[in-house]
């Protein structure tokens, strides 16, 4: 997996994963209408997806973090978070501190992260309050399953013993990486 460059305003990609952080104010208002303000917008995003977090655990103070909107977007054109603030800033009427915005090369994860997919130890979100423009490519994203270590990877295999379901459920560099060792899980379980 590629490791993440420290990012700074100037830089630069084509997706990116938006918190937009109401504070109160009631901005955003909804996912809804961040949805169509930003598929409405001159940004022509090929993928957009909108949740709403409102029962995140800042574990350091064990309190209900302030609710918030995760945000991932694709486009097919490059730009940096700076200009990206500036516009957001500007389609919301909101101040630049409401919005954190990070480029991602993993827009697989940064959808799952909608709902807390990948980490049991958070809340989960219920996948059907998931806006987007494109449900048959967030369903994919969905269905993806993440090995993080060896006892998942045998889980995994044991629950669906077959190379080619195995290559639909896993993402295609997950798979690679993996393949050796799958291999040998099967291998064992057949016993040759």
């Amino acid at each position: 997996m590629p490791i993440n460059k420290p990012q700074t305003l100037n830089s630069r990609g084509s997706a990116f994963d938006i918190t937009l952080n109401d504070s109160g104010a009631n901005v955003f208002q909804n996912s809804r209408h961040i949805y169509r303000k930003l598929m409405c917008s001159d940004l022509n995003l090929v993928y957009c997806a909108v949740n709403y977090h409102d029962q995140d655990l800042d574990e350091e103070i064990n309190q209900i973090k302030t609710p918030h909107y995760h945000v991932v977007i694709t486009m097919d054109y490059i730009v940096s978070i700076k200009s990206l603030l500036k516009y957001l800033v500007d389609l919301f009427h909101c101040n630049v501190n409401q919005i954190g915005i990070l480029v991602t090369n993993d827009v697989c994860r940064r959808v799952r992260y909608l709902c807390h997919l990948d980490d049991i130890d958070k809340y989960q979100y219920n996948r059907e309050l998931v806006v987007s423009n494109c449900q048959e490519t967030t369903q994919r994203y969905f269905n993806i399953i993440h090995v993080h270590d060896c006892s998942d990877l045998v889980n995994v295999v044991n629950q669906f013993p077959s190379r080619s379901r195995l290559m639909c459920l896993l993402e295609r560099e997950e798979y690679h990486h993996w393949r050796p060792y799958i291999d040998d899980i099967l291998k064992d379980k057949r016993g040759f």
